[in-house]
């Protein structure tokens, strides 16, 4: 992987949502191999943060007669849920995919339940009975 394609991947990681890099090449060949470097690099990075490495699309496009490799971050994994009750009622369920990245790293540090909880702010009722079942 060159600078280039990391300085560029890194670039990637900051767009919001439904935002698009594009980065013109010279030439349909150069648009296949940047193309599979992006690839690569954000496999490396789903080594490390996989639930943002696959937001991160990654796709050829001709335009104007010009050959670009395109970036787009896309939210994937949704949030918000609704589970409908037996009584018909719906109650929203929330995730948060780093949230729970982070206490399993902390957990994998073995930071005590006391650490984790000051860096989260408390622990939800179902983080309890996942993580420290008693």
């Amino acid at each position: 992987m060159s600078e280039l394609t990391e300085a560029w991947f890194e670039e990637a990681k900051k767009l919001k949502p439904d935002e698009k890099l594009y980065l013109q090449v010279m030439s349909k060949i150069d648009q296949t191999e940047l193309a599979r470097n992006m690839l690569e690099e954000r496999e490396n990075y789903s080594q490390v943060d996989p639930v943002h490495a696959a937001q991160i699309t990654v796709s050829k496009v001709r335009k104007d007669g010009r050959f670009w490799v395109v970036l787009q971050k896309k939210l994937r994994a949704p949030v918000v849920g609704l589970i409908k009750g037996t009584d018909g009622k719906y109650n929203e369920v929330k995730i948060d995919p780093m949230r729970r990245r982070m206490l399993n790293l902390m957990l994998k540090d073995c930071l005590s339940k006391k650490e984790i909880e000051e860096n989260l702010d408390g622990l939800t009722e179902e983080e309890l009975e996942e993580f420290f079942p008693n």
